[in-house]
């Protein structure tokens, strides 16, 4: 099912005029986050999101048939002001130092860049993130100065997982 699934953003991007970085055997792989102190969030109000974290190439290193649901690229937001946890689930295609990303549904687009402490996100179109196993709560990442690029620092793998507790 996931082959189908890149294969289908694959086409959509190639039909889009997305850049897609070239794809190799080894791609951006890790767990990857940041949390913004209040100090942050008031120097910039215009930023939705207080903690954000991106899941990439987990699955996609696995050997096949071996990688569960959990596995799956991801990213996660919580907002400031809300307690929940909002998610947009995206496929990235890549390689070692750059990937490109999109939401399956509705060909929202970001980028992924490594760097010496972990990845730059750019978000190339507007993001929307909903409540887990509901459509009915969404919140929508502008593409905007205050949340268009973010920079993210690696964690454990271990931890991936822990950021939605």
């Amino acid at each position: 099912m996931r082959s189908v699934a890149q294969f289908t953003i694959a086409l959509v991007m190639f039909a889009s005029g997305t850049a897609v970085p070239a794809m190799s055997a080894e791609m951006i792989k890790g767990c990857f986050e940041r949390v913004y102190d209040k100090g942050h969030m008031a120097k910039h109000n215009g930023q939705v999101a207080r903690a954000m974290q991106l899941q990439i190439g987990i699955a996609a290193a696995m050997p096949a048939g071996q990688a569960s649901e959990d596995d799956e690229d991801r990213l996660a937001i919580r907002s400031e002001g809300k307690n929940e946890l909002f998610f947009s689930g995206t496929l990235c295609r890549g390689n070692a130092d750059e990937a490109s990303c999109q939401n399956a549904s509705n060909a929202e687009r970001f980028s992924v860049v490594k760097t010496r402490n972990g990845v730059k996100l750019t978000f190339e179109t507007p993001i929307t993130f909903v409540i887990e196993g509901t459509f009915d709560r969404t919140i929508i990442l502008p593409r905007d100065a205050e949340n268009q690029v973010y920079a993210l620092v690696k964690v454990s793998e271990n931890n991936c997982g822990l950021f939605d507790k």
